[in-house]
């Protein structure tokens, strides 16, 4: 039997504590892929000759899973789907004889399952995206129509999707899954972790609610009024949209709607512009010990760092890195009373 470990580092957020681990593993045999398939319980039989190859790229927070699987030759695969997840998959080369539950996959379709029974045949060369997410997350931080709608579709094994909304979730992911290998130290920041959570859940609040009537005009305000209210205080690093949801008592689609009538931005949008303003403020603040660009975008909980410096350019009209170069301390407001 044969178990080769590339690569994996693991890391411990220093601001909070929760785990986080990242890496490559390949394995050459059957049992050992069942074994390194969990939290899956997987029986899997190979229906062709030859060694068996299976590689998994991954990427593991507290609450999410992510990973790009390769596998060859075909396997017929039945067992149990992970307790406490809700899994989704995506494919990314699939042949004739891959099937879920007895059915050709569409590739329109995301394939979703809640805790289960599987019964899967992965032709040869196959290659997906694997998602799983702990209910608890989905449970406490999805509007309650979005969850309800993703466990509908995990009994029919599938969400028929747009092709542009499952491509744009695939190359999102696939990103992720980029950016956590080229920036694997990010993940020792809690708020990285935090904007990838809300980054998701951002995503399946678009593939899963429908549209229909504009909210009403009183309840937009509303909401505005006490989410606007709550940011006064908060930490914006750690502040997602279903917190704002939660405080301001309306749904994420009230809640972006608001933001768009009275500052012409989604509740997203404006959170990710209040973190860039806090970055610049902590490089313009720099003192003789300069800090590295990498780590003031983690705290404030950026993870894609090229996207992080085009916002930034775009917004300041400079890189952060020139910010630094040319920093000057952030003078306190002199129409506040002993900065009360």
């Amino acid at each position: 039997m044969e178990w080769i470990i590339e690569s994996g580092q693991q890391h411990n957020p220093t601001d909070t504590g929760p785990r986080s681990s990242i890496g490559h593993i390949e394995v050459g045999d059957v049992c050992l892929w069942e074994e390194t398939s969990r939290p899956w319980e997987l029986i899997a039989r190979q229906l062709d000759g030859g060694k068996l190859r299976n590689r998994k790229d991954y990427l593991v927070t507290p609450s999410v899973v992510l990973y790009r699987e390769t596998l060859t030759p075909a396997v017929r695969v039945q067992g149990l789907s992970p307790a406490g997840h809700l899994s989704f998959a995506i494919l990314l080369t699939a042949g004739l004889r891959t099937a879920y539950f007895g059915v050709h996959p569409d590739s329109s379709r995301l394939i979703v399952a809640a805790p289960g029974g599987v019964d899967v045949t992965l032709d040869a060369e196959y290659s997906h995206l694997i998602l799983l997410v702990r209910m608890e997350l989905l449970q406490r931080r999805l509007p309650a129509q979005c969850l309800a709608r993703l466990t509908r579709a995990a009994d029919r094994h599938g969400l028929s999707l747009a092709p542009n909304k499952l491509a744009g979730f695939r190359d999102w992911l696939t990103r992720i899954l980029e950016h956590a290998f080229a920036n694997p130290q990010a993940f020792e920041h809690a708020a990285v972790i935090a904007s990838l959570e809300e980054g998701l859940l951002h995503w399946l609040a678009w593939l899963c609610v429908p549209s229909d009537s504009r909210p009403h005009a009183a309840r937009r305000r509303w909401g505005l009024n006490r989410a606007l209210e709550y940011l006064r205080n908060a930490d914006v690093s750690r502040v997602s949209v279903a917190d704002l949801c939660r405080v301001a008592q309306v749904s994420e689609r009230t809640l972006r709607y608001a933001f768009r009538d009275e500052l012409d931005l989604s509740p997203l949008a404006f959170l990710r512009r209040l973190r860039l303003h806090a970055a610049r403020r902590e490089l313009m603040n720099a003192e003789s010990v300069l800090p590295r660009v990498t780590d003031v975008a983690n705290r404030q909980g950026f993870l894609e760092l090229g996207r992080f410096a085009a916002d930034y350019r775009r917004l300041f009209g400079e890189l952060p890195s020139e910010t630094l170069v040319h920093r000057r301390a952030v003078e306190p407001s002199p129409l506040l009373l002993d900065g009360v």
